[in-house]
């Protein structure tokens, strides 16, 4: 691929002859059509692919909290791509075909706010998550930072999140669930958001759960 600046073709987008160009955040690229292959994908190609295609649906499920978490990517970069790229290579468990996301493993924010020392999960009843962590305060953080939690189950189609969980400086908060959680073991995250949207720390994992 070739990235050029508006020569005498202004910068085209589509296709022309065996050349596609494209603009993509206000710069114009170059590249070759792709060459068709009659040879069948090995299985190293297959499994690459199904890991991207996991990752990708992995990530899509979760748009709203990604493009909060990875909000800080190199330019010219995609939030979705950075944590499609990282989950693909770094959150998926096992080889193709039995592939599965490793939750231990995910990573929904990257930022440099500092997260608690420790935070405690408790299944409090009625649907609802009790977290509790120390309050303490040094120049690293304000104290009006807000708790995003983030509960996933086994299947990536019914995650739930909330960014105003509560404040850094109240030490506790409750997540409510809807009451189709109840009886399911679901995996719990969580990190802090700045107040007005613009840090982030990183995510953490708090383990898996049964919502009772």
């Amino acid at each position: 691929m070739a990235f050029m600046g508006r020569g005498p073709l202004d910068g085209f987008s589509g296709k022309l002859g065996k050349v596609v160009g494209s603009n993509r955040n206000g710069k114009f690229y170059l590249k070759s059509l792709p060459c068709k292959s009659n040879r069948p994908p090995s299985p190293k190609q297959l499994e690459q692919r199904e890991r991207m295609k996991l990752a990708a649906q992995f990530v899509g499920a979760l748009k709203e909290v990604i493009m909060v978490g990875y909000q800080y990517v190199k330019p010219n970069h995609h939030p979705v791509n950075k944590a499609t790229s990282y989950h693909s290579k770094e959150a998926i468990a096992g080889t193709w075909p039995e592939l599965s996301i490793d939750y231990a493993k995910v990573k929904l924010s990257h930022g440099s706010l500092n997260p608690p020392s420790t935070c405690k999960v408790k299944a409090a009843g009625a649907g609802t998550i009790f977290l509790s962590w120390p309050v303490l305060t040094n120049a690293f953080h304000c104290d009006d930072d807000e708790l995003l939690v983030v509960v996933l189950g086994d299947t990536i189609d019914w995650p739930c999140w909330k960014f105003d969980v509560a404040k850094r400086t109240d030490g506790s908060g409750i997540f409510t669930l809807d009451e189709s959680y109840v009886g399911k073991a679901v995996h719990v995250y969580a990190a802090y958001v700045s107040a007005n949207g613009k840090k982030v720390s990183n995510s953490w994992y708090l383990g898996q759960h049964e919502i009772t």
